[in-house]
């Protein structure tokens, strides 16, 4: 195999904070430019973008990446061309995604942050891979997937059966539709939907009936497969504010089963978001704008406790929820447009409220344990 990553340069696009090419030697400037605290001021993250091979598909790439301080594309497709070797198709995509990774880590520490990565995944193994290996560089990592409505050509419609067939065992990528022919409308789509603010609204009456209702729904859906759903989240706490987007936990038997429910969830609009830090649940969202979340936990698991037990001591607790919504007011105003921020903005006083709810459940059966044992041994000394 010859150098790829001398013939990388081909594949990579890079833009300036005004959405202007850089060039080799502006890549390496960037770490001594005056502007530096403005372009490192951008959402960082990693948008992976799944479709077919149109040329269009690329341009969108290049139109997302623009939109960031610093942001970069980069064509798999072009970069698979500069590997000339050609090893066994496991050892293929092996290589390509190691390069891939290359590319972002080294360019990352040349001051950029931002990535658009575009390639046509055939398995939902290989983009959760992939997505596992560049975890390593960034913590916010979105995939999507072009849907082409108008586009009847036999290739593509191939494709594209094959992909809905490998969205319902897997994540192929949260679907975009690309029905206009500008590539700056998709790209405006996938930008929104990544920055979509995160709002709080007032209590709503409603949200028990709506929870209700959509609880039916799924047990419906899932014709007799084992499951309880859970209410859980900010809209299952009365007066609370909140996101309105309501919060279910589906707890099954064993997680190693849970690839078996994307299908039928699917059916009733739930899309499957393999990010690659959830390795003790699946994550599942619903509605333009969104609507529910859905988590699928293991029955009697850590991931199952902690989202029960942090919803009970809320509504046991009236300080800890004036604390909770303090927390929630600074999260929003310091990350509204990063939702994957906002959340661990709050992780800190999530662990300190479920350690102190704990210990009271400790200390309260202890406590009933000694008054139980206490009237039992009166009990018997009175027989005596």
């Amino acid at each position: 195999m010859r150098n790829a990553r001398s013939a990388t340069w081909s594949s990579l696009h890079c833009y300036d904070c005004r959405g202007l090419p850089l060039f080799c030697d502006d890549r390496v400037a960037l770490l001594f430019c005056d502007d530096r605290a403005a372009l490192l001021s951008g959402e960082f993250m990693i948008a992976i973008i799944n479709s077919f091979p149109f040329p269009i598909a690329a341009e969108v790439a290049i139109r997302l990446a623009r939109r960031y301080n610093a942001g970069a594309c980069l064509d798999m497709h072009a970069l698979s061309a500069n590997i000339a070797a050609q090893p066994p198709e496991n050892a293929e995509s092996e290589i390509l995604f190691d390069e891939a990774c290359q590319v972002v880590f080294s360019e990352k520490h040349q001051g950029i942050e931002d990535f658009v990565i575009s390639y046509t995944f055939d398995t939902p193994d290989k983009l959760k891979h992939l997505r596992g290996l560049l975890s390593r560089c960034d913590n916010e990592i979105y995939a999507f997937r072009l849907c082409f409505a108008c586009e009847t050509g036999h290739a593509y419609n191939r494709w594209n059966r094959q992909q809905e067939e490998c969205a319902n065992i897997g994540d192929m990528g949260f679907e975009i539709s690309a029905a206009s022919k500008d590539p700056e409308t998709t790209a405006q789509a996938i930008w929104d939907d990544i920055h979509a603010p995160v709002e709080l609204s007032d209590y709503q009456r409603k949200w028990p009936e709506m929870f209700a209702a959509e609880k039916a729904r799924i047990l419906n859906a899932l014709l007799g497969m084992p499951g309880e759903v859970e209410h859980i989240g900010s809209t299952a706490i009365p007066g609370m504010i909140a996101k309105p987007v309501l919060d279910l936990l589906l707890i099954i038997d064993d997680l190693r089963t849970a690839r078996q429910y994307i299908r039928p969830l699917r059916e009733i609009g739930y899309a499957f978001i393999d990010y690659p830090q959830n390795t003790t649940r699946l994550f599942f969202r619903k509605g333009k704008p969104r609507s529910q979340h859905l988590h699928i936990v293991e029955q009697g698991s850590s991931e199952a406790q902690d989202h029960l037990d942090f919803r009970d001591a809320l509504l046991r607790d009236e300080l800890l929820r004036e604390e909770y919504l303090r927390v929630k007011q600074e999260a929003l105003q310091e990350h509204q447009l990063r939702r994957a921020l906002y959340g661990e903005r709050k992780t800190a006083l999530i662990r300190k409220a479920l350690a102190q709810y704990r210990m009271r459940s400790i200390r309260s059966r202890h406590a009933a344990l000694c008054s139980c044992t206490d009237l039992t041994s009166r009990s018997v000394n009175a027989r005596l």
